[in-house]
């Protein structure tokens, strides 16, 4: 099984150059997820919260995927299904992507470890 240190692809470009600023940016890109579904767990209809945490997730998604980190971004892509159709987000959808941003932020941690 490969980490999220381990690029699945065969011989992807070296960069290992940008890890720790995609590990930053990661982290603030959760932050504004994490702040965006407290919003939608006050209110569901919060349109600014729902767009806020949509581009947040597809952004950690698009940003795992060019660093080659396939783990990470087939997580983020499960956490963005949410937010895809228009209308507000049930309870327990809001649930799974409050579980995979914590998730996310556990294969950072080990990212950071090395």
């Amino acid at each position: 099984m490969n980490t999220p240190t381990q690029p699945e692809t065969q011989h992807p470009p070296d960069l290992s150059a940008y890890t720790a600023l995609f590990v930053e940016q990661a982290h603030l890109f959760l932050e504004t997820l994490r702040d965006s579904l407290e919003r939608l767990e006050r209110d569901p209809l919060d349109a600014s919260a729902r767009r806020e945490a949509h581009r947040a997730v597809h952004t950690l998604k698009g940003m795992a995927g060019t660093m080659h980190y396939q783990q990470l971004a087939a997580l983020a892509a499960e956490m963005e299904r949410p937010f895809i159709n228009e209308g507000p987000v049930s309870p327990e959808d809001l649930a799974a992507v409050r579980t995979g941003s914590e998730r996310y932020a556990a294969l950072l941690s080990e990212l950071e470890a090395g």
